[in-house]
């Protein structure tokens, strides 16, 4: 869950992160499935009819299909980052080929944060939704969707936002404040 050698654009020069999330892999197992099924498909019309140009047109037909469903899947989940630093949190949500939608929150800003688990899958995978309200708005202004170990993710930005999360980075700082410039004192 952690891994602070991220570099992001935009990243403020006092900014640490604290943690990169992704998509639980999980949400990849709809697409695997519709996968096998077409290979399935193609393997019991390869036993039907065998060396036939219906076999061929098969292949030619499920082959891509599946082949599209395969990137497409990939590219959404490993294009759907969660960023959280030491100032904000920041979601980019890659919906489609050509779809993405990127959030940010202020941890100053952050009201309210909530999580879901809903269904057998994610109860026994242990993934969900985290939902953040921000200052002034009435629905959530940004999900993390289908994270695992949310009530974790939760508390991490709850932690974050008070304070209590810092990297060893961070708290190498706050113990050791940089120097700056000292008065001279004139004593005679």
């Amino acid at each position: 869950m952690t891994n602070t050698d991220v570099i992001f654009q935009g990243e403020n020069p006092d900014e640490s992160i604290i943690f990169v999330l992704r998509r639980h892999p999980w949400t990849l197992f709809k697409s695997g499935l519709i996968i096998v099924l077409l290979l399935l498909l193609l393997t019991a019309v390869f036993i039907k009819f065998q060396g036939s140009w219906v076999t061929s047109w098969a292949i030619f037909i499920l082959g891509p299909i599946s082949l599209y469903l395969a990137l497409r899947a990939w590219f959404l989940w490993s294009n759907s980052i969660y960023v959280l630093t030491n100032q904000r949190l920041m979601a980019v949500d890659q919906r489609g080929w050509f779809d993405r939608k990127v959030g940010e929150i202020a941890l100053a800003d952050i009201l309210k944060i909530s999580h879901e688990v809903k269904g057998a899958g994610a109860t026994m995978f242990n993934l969900g939704d985290v939902a953040i309200i921000a200052s002034g708005a009435t629905e959530a202004d940004l999900t993390l969707s289908a994270v695992y170990d949310p009530y974790e993710v939760q508390q991490r930005i709850i932690r974050t936002k008070r304070g209590e999360g810092l990297t060893k980075k961070q708290e190498e700082k706050v113990d050791k404040p940089e120097e700056g410039p000292k008065d001279i004192v004139n004593e005679d």
